[in-house]
């Protein structure tokens, strides 16, 4: 699966009305985005740093997955993956549309999984430049 790189393409997911997309960019102009935009700062050290507020980690507990019958067996329900139905997965889209419209969007293409065998493509989409990091 090749990733489209257009605005076009993001209209498809239902993201309309964007600022400016920002594809696949180095760290280093990443970096320079999020400083620019004042989303961090840089340590003594050289370090970006990004103040994160009171969410600090990885929310494991925050992992929803549609299910459908074609796939819910192959998923490893538990304490971490929690089915959502397509409609509210849909309402959830809607509000992040409604969110991103007129804001600048960092998208990056990417792989998920180490082994080529089973590695699939993912897109990553955020509305802050060292987000996409």
């Amino acid at each position: 699966m090749k990733m489209m790189m257009s605005r076009k393409a993001l209209e498809e997911y239902g993201l309309v009305n964007l600022g400016n997309i920002n594809w696949n960019l180095s760290p280093p102009v990443l970096v320079e985005h999020a400083l620019a935009r004042k989303e961090a700062m840089l340590a003594s050290n050289g370090v970006l740093a990004a103040t994160t507020g009171s969410h600090t980690g990885r929310s494991p507990k925050d992992k929803f997955i549609v299910s459908n019958e074609e796939y819910a067996a192959k998923i490893w329900w538990g304490e971490n993956n929690h089915p959502i139905s397509r409609e509210n997965f849909d309402a959830v889209r809607s509000s992040l549309s409604a969110y991103l419209q007129g804001r600048d969007v960092y998208v990056l293409d990417a792989a998920a999984g180490a082994d080529p065998a089973y590695r699939m493509p993912i897109q990553v989409i955020t509305s802050l430049a060292w987000h996409n990091l």
